[in-house]
């Protein structure tokens, strides 16, 4: 009788405790690094913050790379760094332009973060050449005809927003180291 009570008094305070602690507690969002920033701590809260704003609640890793490694026409890019099946943890890489000017990497940082939410959410997978959108194949376009594309649609849609509803403006200008990886 006394093991029962002790469970019982132990569950009744975890659910308690479940219940008074916030809503933070139960989302569990990706881990996320960054590469690159001279102020990753600021990166990392801010990508967190969007992740909050977009509702993302799934587990996983999440690299947020400044490189300037990427094609002058690319600000910036989002991609898986493991296969599909291994969907119990994603890994998940951003990669931002450090051409783009300090002040346009936060917004480029919101765009990204949409497409890591579409990722994570399984509306988005995108494979060498094909993209598939909500269960629908479509052909990787790079070119202008990409920003018509459902998935950069509604990036585009979200990320003024959550670029101007961010707590930390503007995001910090970064100097990447130039080693090659």
């Amino acid at each position: 009788m006394k093991q029962l009570l002790h469970r019982s008094i132990a569950a009744t305070s975890f659910l308690y405790f479940l219940g008074t602690a916030g809503s933070n507690l139960a989302v569990s969002q990706p881990t996320v690094k960054a590469w690159g920033w001279d102020d990753s701590l600021a990166v990392v809260q801010l990508t967190e913050q969007y992740l909050t704003r977009l509702e993302v609640q799934k587990e996983g890793l999440l690299i947020v790379h400044l490189s300037a490694r990427l094609p002058k026409r690319l600000q910036g890019m989002t991609f898986r760094l493991d296969t599909l099946k291994s969907n119990a943890c994603p890994i998940i890489k951003v990669v931002i332009n450090a051409r783009v000017n300090a002040t346009q990497r936060q917004l480029v940082l919101a765009h990204e973060m949409v497409h890591v939410k579409q990722i994570l959410s399984g509306e988005l997978e995108i494979s060498e050449g094909w993209v598939r959108w909500k269960g629908k194949n479509y052909r990787y376009q790079w070119g202008a005809e990409r920003y018509r594309a459902p998935w950069e649609s509604e990036a585009h849609r979200l990320d003024n927003q959550l670029a101007k509803e961010s707590l930390l403006q503007p995001l910090m200008a970064s100097n990447p180291p130039n080693h090659h990886h």
